[in-house]
This record gives structure tokens, C-alpha cells and sequence, in this order.
């Protein structure tokens, strides 16, 4: 490090130069670029905090001396160089010490950025607020990207706080409240950086931008505008208790610049850094995906009621051992042989008051429902080769409860503010030894007596609504926390725990799959300005969407469910199917299996079992402009098995619509896959196939495009053109050779198409076949016996076979030249 003056500090690398001015208390950033030369990016931030009782305390207020020293450092993600500016209280007040801390690696675009505050009182102080950077152009200072943050794209990564589940992309000349991160796009340059929080926050943390004012300013020399505003900010609800010599942090966030990397690749990179900075690895890979049933069911307005007023859609809380053994059986039967492989209890099996309340907290089972407890039914769960779970609200104690009549004093009360208090249900205080002592104990039975290895927990949200912990200095958000570890702690790391509702980041390191939208009811969904008008398809696909590269990095999404029931048209259901299916997030069948149809089982046959990529996984590529992406890219590369990589891509039209701010109206729409997108060399042929009608669409060169009805999806595949015989799809699975195709081999020399296929028993299998023009099907046989084959068009050819009993089908499919 080198001082150029007695004030500033100076450090530079080979991507940043920072420059600290340690009197006036701010810094400036500047990236280095690849011509040599740099670029304006963060012009006299400062940082700072609030205690409880309006005391704000801010880098350049002159209540702090500061000092900075550089210092190497090392963590998960490489080794580099650290800025430590620390400030000491000079005033009289009681504030806190300050330690700002700036950290550069030696290999990659990339800084971190933490402030901690210490107090070294002697007194008890109250953090509400801590803001590791705040700009704004009322003081000169901002964040620099391009000329026009009016053409900048802001990924959110939900929405101010509590509207979590709501995940904007707005421009960059709007106000933008974002949790945990955001990545911004300059459109005419193609730029992008992102920047989140890369560890698990105590509290709230949100990134905004023009909070206070959405014009920024012009910086003279490098002639780039700021943002109005541009924060980075903690909020910790009510407050963080802090004794003498405590300490409080932001938590850790990290800004990525690289002009080499799309906004895809920094997506993916900034959770692939989350799971690597943590040590997360969200499951095993030899383990399967869980799936199954949600009996709840979403239950609307719109279920046929029997002549008592009984849903006869979906079990709503109405389960009994006799209905859940039925559905149980009827699942087992139609889908165990495709990957059906989890089966889950939910809501209703709990005790309840005469009047048929549930008791929260008491969660053993009915016994007027279930007179031989739950343990027979998981019991022959297992028997059937399957794997057992447990839906449970953990933390919150219904006032109805014999729990809470032998432990009242185990309830919180409510936070007058908070918006989904209830008077019949209260907060479980996780802090008392003897409520986590109880937490272990109900879930060490779940693991040991009942087997269970999956638990969906749900409403743990409402945790942070409480107020009156027994260890006051704890948080709301830590007490809920510490409540997954308990669990994680009970049952073990081979049980699958899956977090519903959020805030999500809240999860992060604790849970292996999310529920990162509403649920969904049955009907298409319309979105209003913060939550949605209707819950739905179309309003979960957005959300699913805009978190896409969480999934398979830091945990599994969770899709909600799929379900068939009127009002939904059968095109909409495979519409959540196709979502379900590229995405390869978790989902559950939203409806009684007692009442499913033959075509209703084939579809969620062919989301079985779950793929789970190596590479990549699903883009939707139009992310940052269409406002419900149109266009979802599943990259299929880690399969040895012949067919090379490919493309299966779902295009949507999901009705009405926005481009760039610009509506789309409800109609048919021509949808276009820009083969440059996908990286294809545009020399070369590719044939398309779609998937739900078994049907080829050609060969194509630079781009397919696709006239699609409002609330239909076409889901493609696209292989490079061989000019020879060759696998084009199957009827199993939607990524069209990814579960079953173990091999496939072009024998030119005796003219014969060769394909091993894992087999489903009992099942028509069709095996579909580009026949080039010159070339027919002379003799097609499945494991050494004669098998059907036809031609239903000038060059698709389909091999289908039944198949008895057998788990591999071995196709050998000759030819002949015209």
C-alpha cells in the first residue's frame, strides 16, 4: 500500500483501484479494464449505522477517527489482499466502533465488502441499522456503470423484506428494493454485474437503488450517471442487543465485474460462490429428487363440494389412515415404476379440539382418524421400497393445544406490525433450553420411530413476528435459525428438509430445497403490483424464473404443484408441467391420486424421476426483457450415453405479457429460438422435435420459430442434423433421452441404428427416429424379437414396444438406402 497523501489510502490490483480517504471518511472504486485503462464504479461511499432512539452514526460525521491497513487474506474462494478501516467513537455519545473491510482477490474481478460494529462501552447498546455502503448523489457520492441507468436491467431477488416471494426486474431509473441481491444490466453494452449477500444473514439485507431520489448525476470526468441512490443496508427487527464487547456484522456481501461473463454466467456463479463460501452441498448426487403429494391441495372456490360441503378435489385437512392409504396405494401402483420414490403426509393428521380445530403443537396424530397411529402407514411406505415424510408448522404453539396449557409461558407474543399475526396461533420461543430440548426430542422420534427422511416444514415465517424472547438478545430471525438447526441436528444429513416461505435467503446453508413463490392454486394467476391478484401458474413460472440459478446450487426449488382440476384446461396443466420439468424442481400432485385419469398419470410419468443436471441446468434466455420469460433453455451435456449435447427448450406464451416495459397482448404469438443464444455453430443443421405432441418440426439452421396459442407451450428439442439415422426423442421423460437412453450408436458399415434404453415394466415405450431422405426402415427388433415400426412422416419413423417385465430394452433398427 502506498499513502499518495497524508488522508488517502491507496490499493490497487489487477481488476480495482480503491482509494480511501480515511479523514473525510469515504472511499472510491475504480475498475481496471482490459484496454489498461480504468472506470469510475463507486464515487465516495461511505458506511455507517443506527442504534435504537434515532442515533444515526455515518462514515463522514465526524464522530469516528479512522485508520486502514491492508492485510492478506484467505477464505473459501480464494486468497487476496483485505482493506481493515476501522473508526473509534471520538464524541461523547455511546457509539459503536466502526470496522469497514474491503476485500480483493488476486484472481478475479471480484470484492467483498463487511461492516462489523464493535462496542467497546462499557454500556449496552441497541443496532437497528448497518449500512457496509451508501451513496447518494444529495452528497456527491454514487454507483457508476454507464451513461443512462434508464437503460440498466435490475434482477431483484425479492422485494423489500416481507414481500419476498414477489421477485422484480425493473429498470434502473426506478426505485429498487431488493433482497439479499441484485444483478444490473447496462442493455446497449451488454455489461452486467452482480452483487449479494454470500453467507446466511441474521437479519434483513437489502441492496436499493434510488430510494430517495431516481435521478442521478453525471460525474464530470469519466461522463458516466449514477444511480439516484445506491445502498446496501441491514435491517434488524426490532434491534441487536449488544453487551460489552459484542460485535454485529452486516454480513458478507461480494460485487462480481467481469466483461467476460454474461448475466447467465454471473448468476450462476454468485450461488455456485454462496454454496462454496458456506461449504453447502444442497444433496447428495447419488440421491433422488423428492416429488409426491400435497392432500392440502390448494383447495378454491371453484372444487365441486359433495352434500356436505366436503371438498371432493382434494383432502384439504380431511385425512384419515383410510384415504391416505388409498392415495398411497393407487401413487404406488401408477407411478413407482417411472421414479415415484417419496410419499409425504400433510396438514390434518395432527390432534384437534372436539370442534375439529388442529392443534398446533400437537403433533401426534387423531386418533377418532388414524386409531392405529401413523407408524402402520409409514410402516408400509417403507415395506414398498419408499421413503416417508412429514409435513409440520414447528415453530408456532396454538393457543388450542395441550401444549400450550402445560407450557403457556413457551408462547411469544405477537409484534403489533407484523402482518399475519393470529389470535388462536403464537410464536414458539426458540431461545428457552427447554422448547429446544423439545424440538429435538419430536423430531429424533420422527427419525427413529417413524423412519421419516423428509420433513416439509411450513408457516416458519411467522416466527419473525414474535417478540418477548426469553434470551433477549436474540433475534427473531436467529431464534428461527437456530430452529432448523435443531431440526437438521435431529434428523440427521440424509433427511431431505424443505423451508416454505421465507424470506428465502433466510434458509440459506439450513434447508435442501425452498418453496420460492406462492403457492399455487388451480387456475392461470394474474399478478398485481406487490402480490399477486390470483395465485397461479403464470405468477409461480415468473418467480421460478427470476431464482433459476438458486436451483441445484444452494438448494432445490420447489415447484409447489402440479395439478389437472377444472378450471385448469389440460393445456395449462402441461404448461406447470413443462415448468416443473426444465426447471428439475421439486413438486408435489396437488390433487386426490384417487381421482386422477390415465393422461393425468402419463404426464407426471414423465416428470419422473427428477432430472438433476452436472452442467448448467435450465435458462430462461430471455430473463431480463420479457416480463413472464417466453423462451426456457435445458442444456443436456453430462450424459455419455451417444447423443452428444442438446437442447430441450420450452416456449411459452403465457397470454398477456411485457417486453421491455412494452405490453403484449393475449393472442396467438410467434415465439422465436435464436440458435446464437444457445451457442450453435450456424454452419451446421439441427433438427427440432416437440415433445407433447410426438411430433418433428424440420431441420433449421439459425433460428425456430413457433406461431403458439395464449396459455400453450411447445416443449422442443434440438439435436445437430447427422445426416444419418438417429435417435430424435422418446416418449418417457421430458428431457428426451436424459433418464432412459444408456447408449445409442450409428452402425454405417451394416446400416443399423443401435439404442439401449432403460425400461419401464408394463409401459409403451415409442422410440422416435430421423430417417434422412435416401434412407428406410427395413427391420426394426427390441431384445432379439420383432418390433412395430412406422412411418408417420417423410422422415419420422417411430419403433414402439410394450414391455413385459424387463428394465433394459435393447433396440437394433436396420436400414436401407432408397
Amino acid at each position: 500500500m502506498t499513502t499518495p497523501t497524508q488522508d488517502n489510502r491507496y490499493f490497487e490490483n489487477e481488476y480495482f483501484i480503491a482509494m480511501v480517504n480515511i479523514t473525510k471518511g469515504h472511499f472510491t472504486m475504480l475498475e481496471k479494464m482490459a484496454t489498461g485503462e480504468s472506470r469510475l464504479f463507486l464515487k465516495q461511499a461511505k458506511w455507517g449505522y443506527s442504534l435504537q432512539g434515532n442515533v444515526e452514526c455515518m462514515s463522514d460525521d465526524g464522530n469516528h477517527l479512522h485508520e486502514c491497513i491492508q492485510v492478506p487474506f484467505e477464505d473459501r474462494l480464494g486468497i487476496g489482499q483485505k482493506l481493515e478501516i476501522r473508526g473509534d467513537a471520538i464524541s461523547g455519545d455511546i457509539l459503536g466502533t466502526t470496522i469497514l473491510r474491503l476485500s480483493f482477490y488476486d484472481d478475479d474481478p471480484s470484492f467483498l465488502v463487511e461492516l462489523s460494529i464493535v462496542n467497546e462501552t462499557s454500556e449496552e447498546m441497541r443496532a437497528v441499522q448497518l449500512y457496509p455502503i451508501f451513496t447518494s448523489k444529495q452528497d456527491g457520492s454514487g454507483l457508476f456503470f454507464g451513461p443512462d441507468p434508464g437503460r440498466f436491467r435490475i434482477l431483484e431477488g425479492g422485494l423489500a423484506g416481507v414481500f419476498d416471494l414477489n421477485v422484480r426486474c425493473v429498470f434502473g431509473s426506478e426505485e429498487s428494493d431488493s433482497n439479499g441481491s441484485v444483478l444490473v444490466k447496462d442493455i446497449d453494452s451488454g455489461r452486467c454485474f452482480t452483487c449479494g449477500v454470500i453467507e446466511r444473514p441474521s437479519a434483513m439485507v437489502e441492496i436499493l437503488a434510488n430510494e430517495d431520489d431516481q435521478e442521478g448525476m453525471i460525474d464530470d470526468e469519466s461522463n458516466l450517471k449514477s444511480f439516484g441512490d445506491w445502498k446496501i443496508r441491514k435491517n434488524i427487527v426490532p434491534c441487536k442487543v449488544l453487551g460489552p464487547g459484542d460485535a454485529c456484522s452486516s454480513n458478507l456481501f461480494c460485487f462480481h465485474l467481469d466483461d467476460e461473463k454474461d448475466e447467465f454466467e454471473k448468476l450462476e456463479l454468485y450461488a455456485s460462490r454462496i454454496a462454496r463460501y458456506m461449504g453447502m452441498i444442497p444433496w447428495p448426487k447419488h440421491r433422488s429428487i423428492p416429488h409426491g403429494w400435497n392432500s392440502w391441495g390448494n383447495p378454491a372456490d371453484t372444487d365441486a363440494r359433495d352434500e356436505n360441503g366436503q371438498n371432493m378435489n382434494v383432502l384439504v385437512h380431511f385425512l384419515t389412515e383410510e384415504n391416505v392409504l388409498a392415495n398411497f396405494r393407487i401413487a404406488k401402483d401408477q407411478l413407482a415404476k417411472f421414479g415415484l420414490e417419496y410419499f409425504q403426509i400433510d396438514d390434518g393428521y395432527q390432534q384437534a379440539t372436539p370442534a375439529g380445530a388442529r392443534c398446533f403443537g400437537d403433533w401426534e396424530p387423531r386418533k377418532d382418524r388414524f386409531p392405529r397411529g401413523l407408524k402402520p402407514i409409514f410402516d408400509e411406505i417403507h415395506d414398498a421400497g419408499m421413503k416417508a415424510g412429514i409435513w409440520i408448522r414447528p415453530f408456532e404453539l396454538g393457543t388450542n393445544s395441550n401444549l400450550y396449557k402445560k407450557h403457556p409461558e413457551w408462547g411469544l407474543q405477537w409484534e403489533d406490525s407484523f402482518p399475519m399475526k393470529s389470535k388462536n396461533v403464537l410464536p414458539l420461543d426458540i431461545s428457552r433450553h427447554d422448547v429446544q430440548r423439545w424440538i429435538r426430542e419430536l423430531f429424533s422420534k420422527f427419525k427413529y420411530h417413524y423412519g421419516l427422511e423428509w420433513i416439509k416444514t411450513d408457516f416458519t415465517y411467522n416466527l419473525l413476528g414474535g417478540k418477548g424472547f426469553k434470551d433477549e438478545r436474540m433475534t427473531a430471525v436467529e431464534a428461527m435459525q437456530l430452529g432448523f438447526k435443531l431440526i437438521r441436528d435431529a434428523m440427521g444429513p440424509d433427511a431431505f428438509i424443505v423451508g416454505i416461505g421465507g424470506p428465502c435467503i433466510f434458509h440459506l446453508g439450513l434447508v435442501n430445497a425452498e418453496r420460492v413463490s406462492l403457492d399455487v392454486q388451480p387456475g392461470w394467476g394474474r399478478d398485481g403490483e406487490v402480490i399477486p391478484i390470483e395465485q397461479g401458474i403464470k405468477v409461480n413460472a415468473r418467480v421460478i424464473a427470476r431464482r433459476y440459478y438458486l436451483h441445484n446450487r444452494v438448494w432445490f426449488t420447489h415447484c409447489d404443484v402440479l395439478q389437472f382440476r377444472h378450471p385448469l384446461a389440460f393445456n395449462e396443466s402441461l404448461v406447470q408441467a413443462t415448468v416443473i420439468g426444465l426447471s428439475g424442481g421439486v413438486f408435489k400432485v396437488g390433487e386426490k391420486f384417487t381421482n386422477l385419469m390415465p393422461e393425468q398419470f402419463e404426464v407426471i410419468s414423465k416428470l419422473l424421476p427428477i432430472y438433476r443436471p452436472d452442467g448448467r441446468g435450465m435458462r430462461p434466455l430471455d430473463l431480463l426483457s420479457t416480463e413472464y420469460p417466453e423462451t426456457w433453455d435445458l442444456l443436456v451435456d453430462d450424459q455419455d450415453n451417444g447423443l452428444g449435447e442438446y437442447h430441450v427448450i420450452g416456449m411459452f406464451n403465457w397470454g398477456e405479457n411485457a417486453i421491455l416495459g412494452e405490453p403484449v397482448t393475449p393472442e396467438p404469438r410467434r415465439i422465436m429460438v435464436d440458435f446464437t443464444q444457445l451457442g450453435l455453430d450456424l454452419e451446421k443443421d439441427y433438427l427440432v422435435f416437440e415433445f407433447w405432441t410426438e411430433s418433428l418440426k424440420g431441420t433449421f439452421q439459425v433460428a425456430y420459430e413457433s406461431i403458439i396459442e395464449p396459455r400453450h407451450v411447445e416443449l422442443i428439442v434440438i439435436r445437430e442434423n447427422l445426416w444419418h439415422p438417429q435417435l430424435l426423442s422418446t416418449n418417457r421423460h421430458v428431457t428426451q433421452g436424459a433418464v432412459d437412453i444408456l447408449s445409442t450408436f450409428w452402425d454405417q458399415a451394416h446400416m443399423v441404428l443401435d439404442i439401449i434404453s432403460k425400461a419401464v415394466p408394463r409401459h409403451q415405450h415409442r422410440y422416435h427416429i430421423h430417417v434422412p431422405a435416401g434412407y428406410h426402415i427395413s427391420n426394426a427388433t427390441v431384445n432379439d424379437t420383432q418390433a412395430e415400426h412406422e412411418m408417420i412422416g417423410k422422415e419420422h419413423g417411430v419403433i414402439t414396444h410394450v414391455t413385459g417385465d424387463t428394465v433394459e430394452l435393447h433396440l437394433q433398427v436396420n436400414f436401407m438406402v432408397k
